[in-house]
């Protein structure tokens, strides 16, 4: 009796289970763009689910159903749309060429996927013409297919072709390299001195060439990365004059023109009587500062909070070390010797019946209120109630 009325639940849920009915969702949504050979082929799918089972549909952009193209186009009763292989000459820009979109549909509605942009290729070769270009015997003509935008991403180049039938293949000693000698911009400059020399290259030429050597009006050739040809050598900048008191510091900077600054780098500092200041040793020396401080008025035993007066064009090169009185005592940073002290307060009136709570606040003044936290309360009779002292000094 038992397991018949187990059996009987069971199938009583599943009857139920099937009369639930729900709107179709994809399981598989077909993606927005398919580009496939017609020596390959394509099937693109789709899937739904729903209560009841639905439909798949194929459409075209503007609404009307897909139907089968022999040899070209299929539906398949799962929902597949199929492009089988086909020769060139079958191609067909309206079965090939063209924009889908699938539909899911039962009796609680339907659901359409995004466009589907289907391209067939062809694999073919493609014969297109060149642009004339007109050359002095033995110079260079850079050549230039004529491609149209619309099949430039489907075709490569593989061989030119001559009025002559003759064959020339990219990659092979038919189509030559060869020297392109230009001139060069004169730079005057004073001997013993460097010249930053450059090309002169028209820009419709210039992705095409690399500089090899360079070559004097004597005949004298100068290799690229050989050995001293081109010469390396020292450049002498003036220092900007800067007037400090004897032993403060002062930043120095080189006046190097804009037009040869990206050639050169700092080696070493000369002072008037020859000393040598190398870059980055200890010739360079860090030395103590000295700051002015704000004065601050304050009731004795109160706390000042007290500022350095440092220039602004020498702040990023300074740090606080320590202070130092009118009596000569050094108080160090985050030392003992500043001292924190206690700080007294009023407390605002509050009226109210015997035996009710009142809530007192504290009067801190907002330029000292960042330094300050509240210790302790005093009455007018000296009884002290402590902060958060779980004790019964602070009655209710």
């Amino acid at each position: 009796m038992f397991l018949g009325a187990l059996l009987f639940s069971l199938l009583t849920l599943g009857i139920f289970a099937d009369d639930e009915t729900a709107g179709p969702v994809f399981l598989r949504e077909p993606t927005n763009r398919v580009d496939f050979s017609n020596t390959t082929g394509e099937v693109v799918e789709c899937r739904a689910s729903g209560n009841p089972p639905p439909d798949i549909i194929w459409i075209r952009s503007d609404g009307t159903a897909v139907g089968d193209v022999p040899g070209l186009r299929q539906v398949l009763a799962n929902g597949n749309l199929v492009f089988p292989p086909f020769r060139a000459e079958d191609y067909r820009q309206e079965v090939h060429a063209q924009v889908y979109a699938c539909l899911a549909k039962n009796s609680e509605g339907t659901i359409r996927s995004r466009d589907v942009n289907v391209r067939a290729v062809v694999a073919q070769y493609y014969d297109t013409d060149v642009n004339k270009e007109y050359v002095i015997r033995g110079n260079s003509a850079i050549l230039k297919c004529q491609i149209p935008s619309f099949v430039a991403d489907f075709v490569s180049v593989v061989s030119w072709h001559t009025d002559q039938d003759e064959n020339f293949f990219p990659g092979e000693p038919d189509v030559v390299q060869q020297f392109y000698q230009t001139e060069v911009n004169n730079e005057y400059v004073i001997r013993g001195n460097a010249a930053v020399l450059k090309c002169s290259i028209p820009s419709f030429v210039a992705d095409f060439v690399g500089v090899v050597s360079w070559s004097d009006s004597e005949g004298n050739q100068y290799g690229m990365h050989e050995d001293n040809y081109v010469v390396h050598q020292y450049y002498e900048a003036e220092v900007v004059s800067e007037y400090v008191i004897r032993g403060n510091t002062a930043v120095l900077k080189c006046n190097i023109p804009s037009f040869v600054a990206d050639y050169v780098r700092v080696e070493a500092w000369v002072g008037s009587d020859d000393s040598l200041y190398t870059y980055n040793t200890n010739y360079v020396v860090n030395q103590f500062y000295k700051a002015e401080i704000l004065t601050e008025y304050v009731i004795r035993g109160n706390t000042a909070v007290l500022k350095c007066s440092i220039p602004s064009f020498v702040a990023d090169y300074v740090q606080v070390e320590s202070w130092i009185d009118d009596q000569g005592k050094i108080l160090k940073v985050s030392n003992d010797y500043v001292v924190s002290q206690y700080y007294v307060t009023e407390a605002e009136n509050e009226y109210v019946i015997r035996g009710n709570a009142a809530v007192m606040k504290c009067k801190i003044p907002s330029f000292v209120a960042d330094f300050v936290q509240i210790d302790s309360w005093v009455v007018d009779d000296g009884q002290v109630y402590k902060y958060h002292d779980d004790s019964n000094y602070g009655i209710s």
